[in-house]
């Protein structure tokens, strides 16, 4: 079973992603909510879960996404 996932943060000068930041997330989860973020600035974000054998490698990037407030 999963016993935890990690949500990778990126953002985005114009189409160079940088990691700016991870979310640890309880293993059960199916959505998590992500505060912080920079109104008008461009997001993506990758996810990876864990269990007794290890962590596995980060999905792909999500659709870039830009708070709006």
């Amino acid at each position: 079973p999963i016993t935890g996932q990690t949500v990778y943060i990126y953002t985005f000068s114009g189409s160079i992603a940088k990691l700016t930041g991870t979310k640890a997330v309880a293993p059960s989860a199916s959505s998590v909510d992500v505060s912080g973020l920079s109104t008008r600035s461009v997001y993506a974000f990758t996810v990876s879960a864990t269990n007794i054998v290890g962590t596995s490698s980060q999905s792909g990037l999500s659709n870039k996404v830009t708070p709006l407030n």
